[in-house]
């Protein structure tokens, strides 16, 4: 499912579509990527680390603390980009439709859903300890490193947003 949905993503980024949906498409690819890569330093799984967290070469350096906050952190947030990304379909296949209402109410409940997701993936940044391979920068102070830019190396610090272009 997760294949898909990704591919539908990329279709779209390819596809023409509006800022609003580029700017989406962003936030929740690095939202997802920063879930996955905290999942791995939560669960202690080396593999896991070296594919999702870039940078990393001794994967238990950045082990997160496998404690019952932390925990909480990281299911909260891939529940909050379960949620998101149920609604960004749920509002491309209005689009499909060309239903103008059903998608600017699904536009609406998506940009509310991407909001809390976001809350929920900066409060990930104060424990995950490597940088997500596939995040996006959307805004990264002083990090000389070109908005839209996809992570595959570590860069010296970076923020996440979702923010217009």
């Amino acid at each position: 499912m997760k294949r898909i949905v990704l591919a539908l993503f990329a279709v779209l980024i390819f596809a023409g579509c509006s800022n609003w949906e580029t700017t989406t498409y962003q936030a929740l690819s690095g939202a997802k990527a920063t879930i996955d890569c905290a999942g791995a330093e939560y669960n202690h799984n080396d593999a896991q680390i070296t594919q999702y967290c870039s940078g990393v070469t001794t994967p238990s350096t950045v082990y997160i603390p496998q404690t019952a906050t932390n925990q909480a952190i990281i299911q909260k947030a891939g529940t909050a980009k379960d949620a998101a990304v149920n609604a960004m379909l749920a509002y491309e296949s209005a689009k499909a439709a060309k239903n103008a209402t059903d998608e600017a109410t699904l536009q609406a409940q998506v940009d509310t859903l991407v909001a809390a997701l976001t809350a929920d993936v900066v409060e990930i940044t104060s424990i995950v300890k490597g940088v997500p391979i596939g995040a996006v920068i959307i805004n990264g102070p002083d990090t000389g490193i070109e908005l839209g830019t996809v992570i595959t190396t570590y860069p010296p610090q970076y923020e996440f947003t979702k923010g217009a272009n």
